[in-house]
Formats: structure tokens, C-alpha cells, sequence
């Protein structure tokens, strides 16, 4: 949901706030995913492949 919600909150334009879970991208998805999204300074960018941008381990394959 996270990766769908950065989408979204980075098309509105009066978005205020987003919430995450600051364990997902500091433990779960580096072991799951290739090149997370991870904030910096507070503020997190959409990634740029297509659909939401994930990309599964090659570990997990």
C-alpha cells in the first residue's frame, strides 16, 4: 500500500501528510524488494519504473 500511496500522494496537489512505518524501509523491503524508496530529509520520491515501481529480490525468485 505504501508504494501505491507515494503514487497517489505525489499527483495531489494539497497533500499534507503521509504516514509509513519506519520498519518496512528500514528492514522488511530492503530484504524483499531491489532499491526500495527510503525518505530522506522527510520527504520520499515516487519510484520511476512502471506500475508502482517494485522490483522483487532476485533472492526471492
Amino acid at each position: 500500500m505504501f508504494f501505491a500511496a507515494t503514487h497517489l500522494s505525489t499527483a495531489m496537489p494539497n497533500l499534507w501528510i503521509q504516514e509509513s512505518c519506519q520498519r518496512f524501509y528500514e528492514h522488511d523491503w530492503p530484504l524483499m524488494l531491489e532499491d526500495p524508496p527510503v525518505p530522506k530529509d522527510g520527504h520520499i520520491t515516487a519510484p520511476d519504473p512502471p506500475g508502482f515501481g517494485m522490483h522483487q529480490a532476485r533472492s526471492l525468485e
